[in-house]
């Protein structure tokens, strides 16, 4: 008796262990922050880490940024209460080099922002638009991009063959300097992501890190950016 016991309690203690790695494990996975991976903040994700940033990029480029139209396009939803439709801007980029990924000079990209949707108020029953800021751009002007699929509202709706990629949350688009050194532009929502995890953005730029084109290569190089692992 006294032997089933023992090894009851062994049992025990090696289950009560095995459950608090399990937990510890999945605690890393959704708080990527906790081993500086990145940072949550209000269920959104935003990289705060170069290296991270790098490595969850589908395709890094530099691009020269050509024009863009606006899209209105209806929600699949028959309930009348709530959204209607999104309004989506697609700006179209011409590749000047590609940092990661299989774009190739030349090539062209379209990306997508959301612009607003429209709802119709409960109170009045009519249509109201509600925007949504867009970090603005200059035609002729090389940004680099980083950039993965969209999920929601992926083809192009003059071309459902053509494929439309997205910015990181937050991280809208990064100038170039000749030093080939990043200056994000960062929407309100990241920049209170920052100030909630006690983050400040470097000198020139809206992220709280420094990045260059040669960084880039390096990470890539180094299996840093490998999106793929």
């Amino acid at each position: 008796m006294r032997e089933l016991r023992r090894r009851r309690m062994r049992s025990g203690v090696i289950t009560a262990c095995v459950l608090v790695v399990t937990g510890a494990a999945i605690w890393i996975v959704v708080n990527p922050f906790m081993i500086g991976l990145g940072g949550t903040h209000k269920d959104w994700f935003v990289h705060v880490t170069a290296e991270n940033l790098v490595e969850h990029s589908e395709q890094i480029v530099l691009a020269r940024y050509a024009d863009e139209a606006d899209y209105e396009i209806p929600d699949p939803s028959r309930d009348p209460a709530v959204v209607q439709s999104h309004t989506d801007v697609y700006r179209r980029f011409e590749v000047v080099e590609s940092l990661k990924g299989d774009f190739e000079p030349g090539d062209s990209i379209y990306v997508g922002w959301s612009a607003g949707y429209t709802r119709v108020d409960p109170v009045t029953e009519l249509r109201q638009f509600i925007p949504r800021v867009v970090a603005p751009l200059a035609r002729g002007e090389i940004y680099s991009l980083f950039l993965n699929l969209r999920h929601s509202r992926s083809r192009h709706p003059d071309d459902p063959e053509t494929r439309i990629w997205r910015t990181p949350d937050g991280l809208e688009v990064a100038l170039v300097d000749e030093r080939g050194r990043f200056s994000f532009l960062t929407d309100q929502f990241y920049r209170n992501a920052l100030r909630d995890m006690d983050l400040k953005p470097v000198a020139g730029s809206g992220a709280p890190f420094e990045l260059t084109t040669d960084d880039v290569r390096r990470l890539v190089a180094s299996g840093s950016g490998d999106s793929n692992r």
